[in-house]
């Protein structure tokens, strides 16, 4: 059995979703939206199954979602917002982690040294006579 690119991109994508939706209800910090995500990582998939077993042979899985969501399917509609939660849940993750780091004295001081390393090699050297 051959797993194609995008399946496997989707797999991560779900698996990530579940597991920071865990953490972050184990260590009770953003534990409502934790929680939803962890429930809609769990349903995504199994919706996506019920919508893609649908499709004929010839369509793909992604087209046949976006043509019944065009249609009005509920279901597929419903699934679609699903997704788009759980990436709004991944990049709030991954912009309040940048945040976080960026505040981070460690990383201010290191930062402050990368920049005054490359201020002095950027400044043009002047040359003795």
């Amino acid at each position: 059995m051959d797993l194609s690119g995008n399946m496997i991109g989707y797999l991560v994508f779900i698996i990530f979703a579940l597991l920071t939706g865990i953490v972050f209800w184990v260590i009770q910090k953003y534990r409502i939206p934790a929680v939803i995500s962890l429930i809609f990582a769990l349903l995504a998939p199994l919706l996506f199954l019920l919508v893609a077993a649908q499709r004929d042979g010839n369509i793909g899985a992604y087209d046949y979602l976006l043509d019944e969501i065009g249609s009005g399917n509920t279901l597929a509609r419903f699934l679609a917002a699903i997704h788009v939660y759980l990436f709004g849940w991944l990049l709030f993750l991954i912009i309040r982690g940048i945040v976080f780091l960026f505040r981070s004295p460690t990383v201010k001081e290191t930062l402050d040294k990368w920049i005054k390393w490359l201020r002095k090699k950027s400044m043009p050297q002047k040359k003795a006579n």
